[in-house]
């Protein structure tokens, strides 16, 4: 009786006491039968969730983040327009490093969704350097998230690797159809918002390296302005490793508010047949290259409470 008031606020403790003294014999029993299975469900749990990160780094799939976008997001912020004044400077400059902010937070989502996972992947963040290696470094918890972590490239990495590096973005002509243990699939670090257009493919290309995009146009429709962001994409590679199918894998991973309805699908796809476009690449943009979370993105607070949470 004790010990439930006790896990209440200090204002609901009479009221705990109270209510706990209108209870039967097996009522009082049935209620600390609950709470044992509570407490032994969330250690199962906790155990579970331990094992996965153990098993992240020997997982057979190996993901990448590409943190070499770090610094071009500062740069591009402070010298891509006229600056009037040092404020402006300094504002823009701000901009960059808040982009960088943000990404870290894609980051620690990323990290805890590969340690929910049914199939975790072994899970590598590459080209940290600057800011954003200042913020992963600050986070709390990176320093016990069973992850590989670099300044160098991927390239060094996995270098005896070359040959199955595959870099996920929607400006390749090549389709993914699968993902495969002894290739690495790389996701680009870029808090987009339409500024870095085309980048990870001629990056890809300059490297010698394949690339592919996702299969999002034939397995689902995202609304006009929506964007995927990195945890997001990688949310979809996790849900394809446990469930095997691509549109199941998207209805799992892609936020409801982010799909098109079948009227919007149908609108998108007469706009971009009237345009000489396909109607997937109008509805589903650019998934892969990794852009900007939306303003309205009501569940990342949640995602990265849940996140701060399993880096403890």
């Amino acid at each position: 009786m004790c010990v439930a008031a006790r896990e209440c606020g200090t204002s609901d403790y009479l009221l705990v006491v109270k209510h706990l003294e209108t209870l039967s014999p097996e009522e009082l029993a049935e209620l600390a039968a609950q709470r044992q299975a509570t407490k032994e469900e969330r250690r199962e749990q906790k155990q579970a969730q331990a094992a996965n990160k153990a098993a992240a780094l020997a997982s057979p799939y190996s993901v990448v983040i590409d943190c070499a976008f770090g610094e071009l997001m500062v740069r591009f912020c402070s010298c891509t327009r006229p600056l009037p004044s040092a404020p402006a400077m300094t504002s823009l400059t701000a901009q960059g490093t808040g982009e960088n902010k943000s990404l870290m937070q894609q980051f620690a989502i990323c990290y805890a969704s590969n340690a929910r996972a049914a199939v975790p992947a072994r899970l590598c963040f590459t080209g940290l350097g600057g800011d954003l290696a200042e913020r992963y470094d600050r986070y709390s918890g990176t320093d016990k998230w069973p992850v590989v972590r670099s300044g160098g490239s991927y390239l060094d990495v996995f270098a005896e690797r070359r040959q199955s590096l595959v870099y996920l973005t929607a400006d390749s002509p090549h389709e993914l159809a699968e993902l495969r243990a002894d290739d690495v699939y790389i996701i680009g670090g870029i808090v987009d918002r339409n500024k870095h257009k085309g980048v990870t493919l001629k990056k890809a290309e300059q490297e010698g390296i394949r690339h592919a995009r996702l299969p999002l146009q034939a397995n689902m429709r995202l609304t006009g302005s929506a964007v995927l962001t990195v945890n997001q994409v990688l949310d979809i590679l996790l849900a394809w490793l446990e469930l095997r199918d691509w549109r199941a894998a998207c209805e799992r991973a892609v936020p409801p508010r982010k799909r098109a309805a079948e009227g919007e699908a149908e609108r998108l796809g007469r706009k971009a047949r009237r345009s000489g476009k396909s109607a997937a690449a109008a509805a589903a943009g650019r998934e892969a290259d990794v852009p900007a979370p939306q303003e309205d993105d009501d569940d990342g607070e949640e995602e990265e409470e849940a996140a701060e949470q399993d880096a403890e």
